[in-house]
């Protein structure tokens, strides 16, 4: 971890371990989300908002140690990069295997812990707790999930989104047929009833982790170090974050909180009024499975005002070519 902490704190970042206030509904529950920051030099005085930039499954905010620095140099602007709750240095609250005597909450509540919509909310508080009103996101996969959600409740917080490589989590279960089953395998296997995929995870984690570098990267593997993927790798050898994040999926799957609300949104209509700029891997699942119009046809059901284009990579575009998202984040934000 030394040699990947010394790149951001080269670039000027600092980390710190933020305490979220408990939401009403869920009052017991302790998360506590580890974040890097770097304050430009220029400061308020540029007017620039800052920018947030959210990982994906399963890494950690360690995808960002290309990005996150040139963007410190490029952009002019404070750049936060926080681990989800169950990933990384974050904190992973339970949903289950309570000890004796713990206050467990109630069903309906332990299903939401890992729902986008309480992510969102974490990342809201960072934000605050940095005194942060308003902000823009870099999402990548689950990240850029929480990034939809957190403009849809945040409206008034978040100026501008980037999202990197996913189709709406509504469409991708109304779209399921067998292509796009084997494409996305890993959500139908870890949508799947505890404790199965905790259990097969945990008994050869290393090979569940290349297995995703592997068919999801079109670029020379090398992109992922070996200390890269330790990091990696510590999640999925640990019981209480593999659940974590088993969570996370179990929560997008039909059933699930994120799905409710996707449906609810759709019901009525909405779109998220701030720009959206998506980005996805030309040689990834969403270019063969929906193409170019598909995808923003997609997007543009969910967002008023919303552009993109495929990047010549796979699906870990932050890792495969951070230049190209550089110069479209410095472009559009």
């Amino acid at each position: 971890m030394t040699a990947l902490t010394d790149i951001f704190t080269t670039a000027g970042f600092e980390s710190t371990l933020i305490p979220i206030p408990p939401p009403e509904h869920d009052p017991t529950v302790s998360v506590e989300i580890y974040a890097l920051r770097y304050r430009s030099p220029t400061g308020s005085a540029n007017a620039k908002e800052p920018l947030l930039l959210l990982h994906g499954y399963p890494e950690n905010s360690n995808i960002y140690r290309r990005l996150g620095p040139a963007l410190a140099k490029s952009s002019g602007r404070d750049i936060v990069i926080a681990d989800s709750r169950g990933s990384g240095q974050s904190s992973a609250p339970k949903v289950r295997n309570f000890s004796p005597g713990e206050e467990v909450p109630g069903e309906e509540v332990l299903r939401t812990r890992y729902s986008k919509r309480e992510m969102a909310r974490d990342m809201f508080h960072v934000m605050k707790h940095f005194g942060y009103d308003k902000f823009s996101v870099i999402g990548h996969d689950r990240g850029a999930r929480v990034s939809h959600r957190m403009a849809a409740d945040y409206p008034d917080a978040v100026v501008k989104v980037m999202l990197l490589d996913i189709a709406p989590t509504y469409d991708i279960f109304g779209k399921a047929d067998a292509t796009l089953a084997l494409a996305f395998f890993h959500w139908f296997f870890l949508s799947q009833p505890y404790p199965f995929p905790e259990q097969m995870i945990l008994e050869n984690p290393s090979a569940y982790l290349q297995r995703l570098l592997g068919r999801f990267t079109k670029v020379d593997t090398q992109i992922f170090t070996p200390e890269v993927v330790d990091t990696y790798l510590q999640q999925l050898a640990a019981p209480e974050r593999v659940h974590a994040l088993t969570e996370d999926y179990r929560c997008s799957a039909p059933g699930g909180a994120d799905l409710a609300l996707d449906a609810a949104d759709r019901a009525v209509g909405r779109k998220e009024t701030q720009p959206f700029r998506v980005l996805w891997g030309k040689q990834g699942p969403n270019e063969r499975l929906f193409g170019h119009e598909g995808m923003l046809a997609l997007w543009r059901n969910v967002c008023v005002d919303v552009d993109g284009r495929a990047v010549d990579c796979g699906h870990y575009i932050p890792e495969e070519r951070p230049d190209d998202v550089e110069r479209e984040a410095l472009a559009f934000f």
